[in-house]
């Protein structure tokens, strides 16, 4: 058996909430005739409970998905590194590895001069054209 196997984990959760609905289902059905309630009342009760039911149905089903979307997320991050070694082991590396770059030192005058401007969220308040390439071409 696969270790990594997932387990049908929503289905044993369905079933409990299942069984636990319809042990209330029963319970008002007999105790609510023993405490005088009307057929509709307990009608009323019952539809209630099935309501809830499928809510806590969908709750659970929408947990498995967020789940599955997580381990998903896992194995490509983990193909990916997996990927990266065996380039890299094999020397067919087709770039040099990303780096950190620090910026120069315009951008980072120009980031804090924005900064002090319209505080920390400056990013979307002001809009700017970037034009590059060489001075003559650009027209600077």
């Amino acid at each position: 058996m696969n270790e990594h196997k997932s387990e049908p984990v929503a289905l044993f959760i369905g079933i409990g909430i299942f069984i636990l609905f319809v042990a209330l289902g029963l319970a008002v059905w007999i105790e609510g005739r023993a405490r005088g309630w009307t057929y509709e009342t307990r009608i009323i009760i019952e539809l209630c409970l099935l309501s809830g039911m499928l809510i806590a149905l969908m709750l659970v089903k929408h947990f498995e998905a967020v789940l599955l979307w997580i381990a998903s997320m896992r194995a490509t991050r983990w193909l990916a590194l997996y990927d990266s070694k065996k380039k890299q082991a094999q020397g067919a590396s087709e770039g040099a590895p990303v780096t950190h770059v620090a910026a120069p030192q315009q951008q980072v005058a120009l980031r804090n001069a924005l900064r002090d401007l319209h505080g920390r969220r400056w990013r979307y308040l002001d809009r700017w054209i970037l034009i590059v390439g060489d001075l003559p071409l650009a027209g600077c």
